[in-house]
């Protein structure tokens, strides 16, 4: 630090000025690190553009793969058992009874009545106002 230089928000420790003004140092040092490369290699690439007048961007070749086949017969296998693990499902009758859980729903809204502060019928009937700020 120079001896005449004035912070220009005064602060109380000296240490943490100095570490808060490194920090700020260090990402503009970073900073211009970064806008260096860009620049760098913007150059290259108006370089490169120059001496060719053409950049290769075309890609006409089609993709292969060695194993599409065998991929297509898995997804065949796949899809069958899924086709029988449905039909088995469609074909099994519940063992879940409907109107036991909705008694057992009954009892739970009973109960939970009984717990509440307000009725829900009294509640459905309070209506919050409503403050317009001017």
């Amino acid at each position: 630090m120079y001896k005449c230089y004035q912070p220009f928000n005064p602060v109380a420790s000296r240490f943490l000025q100095q570490k808060w003004e490194f920090r700020r140092y260090s990402t503009h040092l970073h900073k211009d690190e970064r806008l260096s490369a860009a620049r760098r290699d913007n150059r290259l690439l108006v370089s490169r553009m120059k001496n060719n007048r053409t950049v290769d961007h075309r890609n006409e070749y089609r993709r292969k793969s060695l194993n599409a086949g065998k991929r297509k017969q898995d997804l065949m296998v796949i899809s069958e058992g899924n086709q029988a693990m449905y039909q088995r499902l469609l074909s099994r009758k519940s063992v879940y009874s409907r109107e036991h859980w909705l008694g057992d729903w009954e009892k739970t809204e009973r109960l939970l009545k009984h717990m509440s502060r307000y009725p829900k019928e009294q509640a459905a009937k309070q209506v919050r106002p409503h403050y317009h700020h001017v």
